[in-house]
């Protein structure tokens, strides 16, 4: 569950696909399990929103506890 919300939300960067992870809640897999509650995505949505360009690379992928990813971005 949490590998597919986590490659859902890469390729939706990757593609500069703001419409879809401004809907992630019903469009993403997985959605709730992954984020219950908004306060620790919305920052990636704050983040892309003041990016001069929103090509977004990931620079950090980390697992902990096995049900955690602690995924960082960077924007250029």
């Amino acid at each position: 569950m949490m590998n597919k919300f986590t490659n859902w939300v890469e390729v939706k960067l990757m593609n500069n696909d703001t419409e879809s992870l401004l809907n992630y809640r019903s469009l993403a897999p997985f959605a709730q399990f992954n984020h219950p509650t908004q306060e620790h995505f919305l920052p990636l949505i704050a983040f892309l929103g003041a990016s001069e360009t929103s090509a977004a690379k990931r620079i950090h992928q980390g697992v902990e506890f096995e049900l955690l990813t602690l995924d960082a971005y960077s924007f250029s």
